[in-house]
């Protein structure tokens, strides 16, 4: 069948700018699906998937879109399947889902739980009106596809509505260990927390001054190497918990310096803090060019620290700044390759002043096993 001559173009759906204005839901959106989705045999998944032919291939292809281009292809192309993503995500974020979810937000951006509801309660009643949008589009004023759009959608309305309650959530592990029961076990905890200020590798081995950029980034990695296992079920996510540098003791030790500290002065580091970031920063690596989870396009859009970037350049100046004249998906792509410069400067410095230590031969050999997941 021939298109329509009056079908609506990607000039006609996407003016200028569109996508930045509606980057916050889709990211959000696909932090939903992705969740969702990592779940391929739980019921609910499984009959979406055997419903709409969406599962957690095509989710991490739509949530690589970051600009106006890629979006318009998304909609000529495959314009119902982004309709089913939309509204999966829609019904993911109103769910049990949606705990695991925006506790990430609150972790990885240090927003509260009162800011992450209110980023949902704001992107959620905007996320329904765009699925309306989408779905116009893909029924071309068609009547008949229509139906069936409306159809299809109560068919996953209806199987949420079934077996929501068979999604399995996953609680954050806490700051701090927990309290003792009785006194017995406070003693012997006592005992082990002496023990282990003992431990020659809790002794600073390592000095080195960041700057407040490597930093940030630092303070992102370590976040989310305590995060990811909690909200993904995807076979890198899990193995992320096994690492044997990134124990919940040492992330929760270095997490509370690394908000404390500055440009100003030097880090001091023991040997589970290099093991930790050395680790760390790979697997922030691995997320951001594997796209398992789109944590960075959310630090941009949420996040108050100062960007892993270079300021912006003076007005005076600007011209002169080629970089002054790129676009929003084009500045984000950069500050990926910054941090990613970043990281592999840490990883070699690490790789340098330790090149005769056998235990980093086992962390190396990990993240080489880690990497073999994506």
């Amino acid at each position: 069948m021939s298109e329509q001559s009056d079908a609506p173009t990607a000039a006609d759906a996407l003016p200028p700018g569109f996508y930045e204005r509606v980057a916050p839901f889709l990211q959000l959106c696909g932090m939903g699906c992705l969740q969702f989705f990592s779940r391929p045999h739980d019921p609910l998944p499984q009959e979406i998937t055997d419903l709409t032919g969406l599962d957690l291939a095509g989710t991490r292809m739509i949530t690589a879109i970051n600009s106006n281009d890629m979006l318009a292809r998304q909609l000529l192309e495959e314009p119902e399947l982004f309709y089913v993503y939309l509204l999966v995500g829609c019904l993911v974020l109103d769910g049990p889902l949606a705990v695991p979810v925006l506790r990430f937000l609150e972790q990885s951006m240090q927003l509260d739980a009162e800011q992450t509801d209110a980023i949902r309660a704001h992107l959620l009643p905007f996320g329904e009106t765009f699925v309306e949008l989408v779905g116009r589009f893909a029924a071309h004023d068609d009547e008949e596809a229509q139906e069936d759009l409306h159809l299809l959608r109560l068919q996953i309305e209806g199987a949420f509505a079934r077996l929501a309650d068979t999604l399995q959530t996953t609680e954050l592990p806490d700051n701090a260990p927990a309290a003792p029961a009785d006194a017995e076990e406070e003693d012997d905890w006592d005992e082990d927390a002496e023990d282990d200020e003992a431990d020659e590798d809790d002794e600073p081995i390592f000095e080195i001054r960041f700057r407040e950029e490597q930093l940030h980034m630092l303070r992102l990695a370590v976040t989310l190497a305590r995060v990811l296992p909690t909200i993904s079920e995807l076979p890198f996510a899990q193995a992320v918990a096994q690492l044997s540098g990134c124990t919940p003791a040492a992330i929760v030790s270095l997490n509370a310096r690394l908000r404390e500290a500055d440009d100003t002065a030097p880090t001091q580091m023991s040997w589970h803090d290099v093991a930790l970031l050395y680790q760390s920063t790979q697997v922030l690596a691995m997320a951001l060019v594997s796209n398992v989870l789109d944590v960075l396009r959310w630090e941009e859009h949420l996040s108050e620290e100062p960007p892993a970037e270079a300021p912006a350049a003076p007005a005076d100046t600007a011209a002169d700044d080629p970089e002054a004249a790129l676009t929003p998906a084009e500045r984000f792509v950069r500050r990926q390759e910054i941090i990613c410069m970043m990281i592999t400067g840490f990883v070699e410095c690490v790789q340098e002043h330790f090149a005769d230590e056998p235990r980093l031969d086992e962390l190396r050999q990990e993240m080489t096993d880690l990497a073999d997941l994506l």
